[in-house]
């Protein structure tokens, strides 16, 4: 990551680590976790979209593909600038995989809840499951992963 993008980021983090409220709850890892986690799905968008839209590839496996590209730039920038955690990389790569996948299990299984039991229309369902998804897979890759 070039300087200039590093300081921008910094400076990200730094502002919304003074918010009200929001600087409190949140800690600098947490809140680079999330950004980190925010370009991976950008990635595994574009990807699916390319994969299922241009190629024509099942959306299952497009998914699967797309999923792995997101979780693969999360995992390097994650251990590179938040975590810093440079031993045993195929060992903390499959572990992070490995959270990552559980994750995609567990927040489908709360939009099925939500929506199915609770009645919660489809797009709160998936808003309020990923915040479940990111906390408990950034606990997950704290203590486990990048421990």
């Amino acid at each position: 990551m070039g300087n200039k993008i590093k300081v921008i980021i910094n400076k990200i983090i730094d502002f919304i680590s003074t918010l009200p409220l929001v600087g409190k709850m949140l800690d600098r890892n947490f809140i680079l976790y999330a950004f980190i986690g925010a370009t991976g799905v950008i990635i595994d968008f574009i990807i699916f979209t390319v994969l299922v839209e241009v190629i024509g590839l099942y959306y299952v496996i497009s998914n699967v593909i797309s999923v792995s590209f997101g979780l693969t730039n999360n995992f390097i920038l994650n251990r590179k600038y938040n975590f810093k955690v440079y031993n045993k990389p195929v060992h903390r790569f499959l572990s992070f995989y490995l959270i990552g996948f559980v994750g995609i299990a567990i927040s489908t299984l709360l939009i099925h809840l939500f929506t199915e039991t609770f009645v919660i229309p489809i797009l709160i369902s998936k808003i309020i499951a990923v915040m479940i998804v990111v906390i408990l897979q950034y606990i997950a890759n704290r203590f486990i992963t990048f421990k």
